[in-house]
């Protein structure tokens, strides 16, 4: 074949393919990735050619990876990675439903009591059953709990098909599984309950035997706010396969991180001068706790009793204090690390 083809789509694998030419060629990885459109990524050069990795980052977004050439040159730190750490599922939208209302005043916290009877002629004689409630608002209801993140996709298969390697530069290839979806905020505390209105005064018209008014209830209290969601899990780490050709120069560890390989002292330089790849597959970050709800609205205290002709009335309830908001949400967990093997 004497003309040259550069990306070959077939099925749902984005194939790059160089031939046979009449002199070797360097051909960019990087390049070679972006050309692939969707799918799969599979870059394959003729025997002749060198499949250059140049310095950078070079993001799969989830895609497996087959490499076919023979020969492999790294310049510079390449960092070959199936995710963006940051690229996460999105956050869960919306919040659960409002909690419920806290009770009224007068119609919780009920109680039957039994009040003596001061005659014992007429009436029960073991006294009289009554009903006493809690004048109070009741605090609204805590809120729900977040619904849990999104888990993260895992990642897929990277195998490298190759001969040799050469240049003095690195490669780091990270089989990361996707990071996992931050959690739903939680839900909003109920309100408080109403407090109850006061008694008002009584007595007939000479006044004897009067009751004295009661002051209204306290309005109740904002319920606190529900929890955020848990984060979601990480996705599982890829299957990674090299040749056993370049299991000399390949360095494996559980996790490689970017930022540490741009600051390596002079003696981690030293311990890693033989090695050309660097390769880990870590399981996703877990993701972040959801956002925490808002607390409840306080009620109004209930009226005052009022007045009468035997005497003035009472005092307004005082309305109720703010709720709380609820937790942030718990980091999701880490997911499953993948395996590298030579073959």
């Amino acid at each position: 074949m004497t003309q040259n083809r550069a990306l070959l789509l077939i099925t749902c694998a984005a194939i790059a393919i160089i031939t046979n030419s009449a002199a070797a060629k360097d051909v960019d990885f990087s390049q070679a990735v972006l050309n692939s459109a969707d799918g799969n990524i599979v870059i394959e050069t003729s025997p002749e050619d060198v499949l250059v990795f140049k310095d950078g980052i070079v993001n799969l977004e989830g895609k497996s990876l087959t490499i076919i050439a023979d020969r492999l040159r790294a310049e510079g730190m390449t960092v070959v990675r199936s995710y963006d750490p940051e690229a996460r599922p999105p956050t869960i939208m919306g919040t659960p439903a409002k909690a419920p209302k806290g009770a009224g005043g007068g119609s919780w916290g009920c109680k039957t009591v039994t009040l003596p009877n001061p005659t014992l002629l007429f009436g029960p004689r073991g006294g009289f059953k009554v009903k006493i409630c809690n004048g109070d608002g009741q605090q609204g209801t805590t809120g729900s709990l977040g619904d849990m993140g999104t888990p993260g996709n895992p990642a897929q298969k990277i195998e490298i098909q190759g001969k040799s390697i050469e240049g003095n530069g690195k490669i780091a290839i990270i089989g990361n599984g996707q990071s996992g979806g931050q959690g739903q905020q939680g839900g909003q505390g109920g309100d408080g309950g109403r407090g109850r209105d006061g008694d008002n005064r009584g007595g007939n018209a000479f006044c004897s035997d009067a009751t004295s008014p009661t002051n209204g209830g306290t309005g109740g209290r904002g319920g606190t706010g529900g929890q955020g969601g848990p984060g979601g899990t990480g996705g599982a780490g890829a299957e990674i396969v090299f040749p056993s050709a370049l299991k000399g120069v390949a360095f494996v560890a559980e996790t490689i991180d970017i930022d540490w390989l741009k600051t390596m002292s002079q003696e981690q330089v030293s311990n890693l001068a033989t090695y050309r790849i660097l390769a880990a597959t870590p399981g996703g970050i877990g993701g972040p706790g959801g956002e925490l709800g808002k607390a409840g609205d306080p009620d109004q205290g209930g009226n005052a009793g009022k007045s009468s002709h035997c005497g003035g009335g009472s005092d307004p309830g005082r309305a109720g204090g703010a709720g709380e908001g609820g937790l942030p949400g718990e980091g999701g967990a880490s997911g499953v690390p993948g395996v590298i093997r030579f073959e």
